[in-house]
């Protein structure tokens, strides 16, 4: 399965000042700069340099190694700040400047609202997962807690996603020829959730709401397989869903097709997999395959599952 990625770097000048006696002297040299990396992924609305367009950035100022367990991460110094542009252009309102012998903790966001900060601990974010894949949209983080780089070099955001990517794949017999007319996916928690950020996005935490949902997946026949197995998944067609720990036989995945060989036909309406125990991590691409009988038969069932779908190209925006 081929896994996809956008990097998108981008350079600006983080921009409104403090009155601050813990901030260095104010000046081009002290200012902050950020390169932000975000991943492609494939979805209702790719990531790409057109479409990437703005982000969200809240800043603590912390003592190095600080344990926020114990000691909380305090007033924000930059709080939820918007930049927007595109590639090479990105604007917001205010400057801000490095701190004197002070660290500064990052998080970032593109997606999620409701970004929230405790007495103690890591802050949190909400996200509603769409119930209809076109809307659907992808979710990535980042947290970097950093001094001031040498020569006031920019400070690198690698945002990650932290939803988990679904798929599929069939499998037909020899010389039949299938139409698949519908794909679900049922018994899956979805709706409103809470993500708990961490010094490693990917180590977060999600808290999934009671909601067992159904997604219905976007069908597009490939025309390459690999292993016999055909993608069912258009470039902007995988479902971005809640991670979560999966009981044995709880979800399950209904499918309605057709196969034909002359003038025999076998049409399975609905017909039920279930979804064995398993957890979907954040971060990860699970795909599901499927190896669909032309007739009366039990649906061979087999998962390909990746915990980094990262890991092809980058670009600088």
């Amino acid at each position: 399965m081929k896994e996809l990625l956008l990097a998108v770097a981008t350079v600006m000048a983080i921009t409104g000042c403090s009155q601050s006696e813990e901030f260095d002297a104010q000046g081009t040299n002290n200012e902050i700069k950020v390169g932000a990396m975000v991943k492609k992924s494939p979805r209702a609305v790719v990531t790409d340099n057109a479409t990437f367009k703005s982000f969200t950035l809240s800043s603590f100022i912390v003592d190095n190694n600080q344990d926020y367990s114990i000691v909380g991460l305090g007033t924000a110094y930059m709080d939820e700040v918007s930049y927007t542009g595109i590639k090479g252009n990105w604007t917001t309102t205010d400057k801000y400047y490095w701190p004197s012998d002070k660290n500064i903790q990052f998080f970032g966001y593109s997606g999620g609202t409701n970004f929230a900060v405790s007495d103690t601990g890591y802050p949190t974010l909400s996200f509603s997962i769409k119930g209809i894949s076109s809307e659907q949209e992808d979710l990535v983080v980042s947290a970097v807690n950093t001094g001031k780089p040498a020569e006031n070099a920019k400070v690198d955001l690698s945002f990650k996603h932290i939803l988990t990517k679904i798929n599929f794949s069939y499998k037909p017999e020899n010389n039949y020829t299938y139409t698949i007319s519908k794909l679900k996916i049922s018994g899956i928690k979805g709706g409103d959730a809470t993500y708990t950020f961490n010094a490693d996005p990917v180590q977060g935490k999600w808290t999934v709401g009671s909601l067992d949902a159904t997604y219905e997946y976007p069908i597009t026949k490939g025309e390459t397989a690999s292993g016999g197995y055909y993608p069912l998944d258009s470039k902007d067609g995988s479902l971005m869903l809640l991670p979560q720990s999966i009981a044995d036989g709880a979800a399950t995945i209904l499918i309605t097709y057709t196969a034909t060989k002359g003038a025999y036909s076998y049409t399975a309406t609905d017909k039920i997999i279930k979804i064995p125990e398993s957890v979907w991590g954040i971060g990860q691409s699970v795909r599901y395959k499927l190896a669909l009988p032309a007739g009366e038969g039990v649906i061979d069932f087999d998962t390909d599952v990746l915990n980094n779908w990262e890991s092809e190209d980058s670009s600088e925006l």
